[in-house]
């Protein structure tokens, strides 16, 4: 028996041609974006522990965000990978593929004007360039100082 969701596009001579879900790839980005978030809010507070040997109580904690990292991204790639082998399984996996890839594009054409825009905000200071980030600027000759 074939299933079809309610939002499925489909091209082709069968359904299983060609077929896609955009309400179901732009779920799906709306789920995963905030753990993304998270996982790199993680990634950042471990880095701002420092590395020394002199302070037990800094290492057990960069040691203990080291840990907590590897279990989410490994639990990740789990849950994933036990997803996939089970839409291979037991669904379509045309609609299934074609659905990430349409989810994946999306998602990137959604970074590009999110990183300008934190380029311009964060890094820039809505333009302003600071004394200590020198190098980026570019005298009227069109040379970098």
């Amino acid at each position: 028996e074939e299933f079809s969701i309610s939002d499925e596009i489909t091209f082709g001579a069968s359904s299983s041609t060609f077929a896609f879900s955009p309400g179901t790839a732009l779920l799906a980005i709306l789920i995963a974006n905030p753990f993304q978030f998270l996982l790199e809010i993680l990634y950042l507070v471990m880095m701002q522990v420092p590395e020394t040997t002199h302070k037990c109580q800094e290492s057990v904690k960069k040691c203990g965000l080291q840990l907590l990292f590897i279990m989410v991204s490994v639990t990740i790639c789990v849950v994933s990978s036990w997803l996939l082998t089970t839409t291979i399984l037991y669904s379509r996996v045309s609609l299934t593929m074609f659905t990430f890839l349409f989810a994946f594009m999306v998602d990137e054409v959604k970074s590009v004007p999110l990183q300008c825009f934190v380029w311009f905000f964060f890094v820039r200071r809505i333009g302003y360039l600071s004394s200590d980030v020198r190098y980026l600027a570019v005298n009227k000759g069109g040379k970098r100082e």
